[in-house]
């Protein structure tokens, strides 16, 4: 491959002059891809693309070639780690692009308006590294808040010219189109059979029980995709997944046409955030065994069978993996509980290779028995939007008798986001906080939570909200049903805040 003539101005095929409007670009690329017919397409439309390897450093070179005529580059993410993962005293990374990185202050910093190609292939079940080098991309787009479009080497194959006008588009060729909201299907998406398959390893349960798994997705763009993908390879063809789209505009429930094997796509009337895509997602389900799942998620294998085989305890009520980061797989959590009374989440870490109880599993993925999720109605519909749904469905089981259970030997890997990135009231987050309180802990706890909430500029409204709703009588009902309270939960758990 070589460079594309550095001094050249890009043109449209009609002669015009597109370098002035032009964004800077970088063209991410995972393992095994090549990013030749993605830069062939953009040079007949007279853009130029350095290919030619950079020496990084600390970014420095990155912006000084961006800075000339060329308008973009080719990265691989091998090469660009350096720069967007950082390590402290203790061993642990910080998230792609995060603050501490060099390529937030050198970068980000002097190209503000960069914007970033993301090469990856769907069609094709990757090789761990090139999953992996996905993830990290997408983490740094998440942790960057970068302007970033999915092009898939399929999409680009099939139809070169149409995904070149997206890419023009997206770098300010032309205005771009309006995406229209995603459209429900009543068929299963299927793509070609002959796409391989991550191979299964053998779990503690040789016959798994009929299972849903329930993604709900809301504008997850490519994460969509990547993660039903990853589910699909590593479970039984047999096991139903289902996809919630909780009103997405971004067409990402369109890329699942590509995908290996079936899932099926669901649409509520209204968009219900995570509770309410969740509890529909439930009722369209045949399966014995229900997962949820985040759309951003990529288990590894034998994470379902292991799941099974806790659930298999009538005690249990909810099990969860060991958690981990998409770009530190290092890092694991296992459960969580609070240690302070806004009861914001403080993750558990590794407490050996055995199943263990945990106050709270984390809401990234959630396995139940149908009847225990159906004994506790459900997540509680009278959470808004997102927030407390994980902790208040565990302490709602807990107190009915069934415990959470972390598996430690199975990993499934979140991506993580900064808070500011959900686009969420903050009035909603305090009301679900607030009412996973008034529901479930004692009074003098509960008086705690709602002294430490009551500084925030939100807590009003929020608090407003809670008293006209139904919370009193849902704290008086399930009090009435169930073996536990509150205090008795605190206690089992030495959560001394709150005592």
């Amino acid at each position: 491959m070589t460079l594309v003539d550095d001094t050249a101005e890009a043109v449209s095929p009609q002669g015009e002059s597109l370098s002035p409007v032009l964004a800077r670009f970088v063209i991410g690329v995972g393992a095994d891809l090549d990013p030749t017919p993605l830069v062939e397409a953009l040079a007949q439309h007279g853009v130029p693309v350095d290919v030619n390897p950079v020496t990084l450093g600390d970014g420095t070179e990155l912006v000084r070639r961006l800075s000339g005529p060329v308008r973009g580059t080719v990265l691989r993410w091998s090469d660009l780690s350096p720069l967007v993962i950082v390590g402290d005293g203790d061993g642990v990374r910080t998230p792609p692009g995060g603050a501490r990185s060099r390529w937030h202050t050198t970068v980000d910093d002097q190209l503000p308006d960069l914007r970033y190609l993301h090469l990856l292939s769907r069609a094709k079940e990757p090789n761990p590294a090139a999953r992996q080098d996905d993830w990290n991309w997408i983490g740094l787009f998440a942790w960057t808040n970068a302007q970033c479009l999915s092009i898939a080497v399929e999409d680009l194959a099939g139809d070169p010219a149409g995904t070149a006008r997206r890419v023009l588009q997206f770098l300010g060729a032309e205005q771009p189109a309006v995406a229209q909201p995603s459209q429900p299907s009543e068929r299963s998406h299927r793509a070609a059979q002959d796409s391989p398959r991550r191979p299964r390893a053998d779990g503690k349960m040789k016959t798994l029980p009929s299972v849903s798994i329930v993604v709900v997705s809301h504008n997850e763009g490519e994460n969509l995709p990547l993660t039903v993908a990853a589910i699909r390879a590593t479970v039984p063809d047999d096991v139903e997944v289902i996809v919630v789209d909780d009103w997405s505009t971004d067409g990402s429930v369109a890329a699942l046409a590509d995908l290996p094997d079936a899932a099926r796509v669901v649409r509520p009337q209204a968009r219900g955030g995570v509770t309410g895509a969740r509890n529909a997602g439930a009722g369209e389900a045949r399966g014995d065994v229900l997962v949820f799942a985040d759309a951003h998620v990529d288990p590894t294998t034998g994470w379902l069978e292991a799941l099974c085989a806790a659930l298999s305890d009538r005690e249990v009520g909810c099990a969860t993996t060991t958690i981990t980061q998409v770009h530190d797989r290092s890092a694991r959590g296992q459960g969580f509980t609070w240690r302070e009374p806004q009861l914001r989440m403080r993750w558990l870490r590794s407490g050996g290779c055995r199943p263990r109880e945990v106050p709270f599993i984390c809401g990234c993925l959630m396995a139940f028995r149908r009847d225990d999720f159906e004994l506790v109605g459900g997540f509680d519909p009278g959470l808004v939007r997102w927030g407390s749904e994980d902790a208040e469905i565990g302490l709602h089981l807990w107190r009915r008798g069934r415990a959470s259970v972390v598996v430690p030997q199975a990993t499934v890997a979140h991506l993580f986001r900064p808070s500011g990135q959900y686009d969420i009231p903050s009035e909603l987050v305090v009301h679900n906080t607030l009412r996973l309180a008034a529901t479930h802990l004692p009074e003098p706890a509960l008086a705690k939570v709602i002294g430490s909430l009551a500084q925030l500029p939100t807590f009003t409204a929020a608090y407003r909200r809670l008293v006209e709703s139904d919370v009193w009588e849902r704290r008086d009902r399930i009090a009435a049903q169930s073996r536990y309270d509150g205090a008795w939960f605190l206690d089992r758990f030495r959560i001394r805040a709150l005592q």
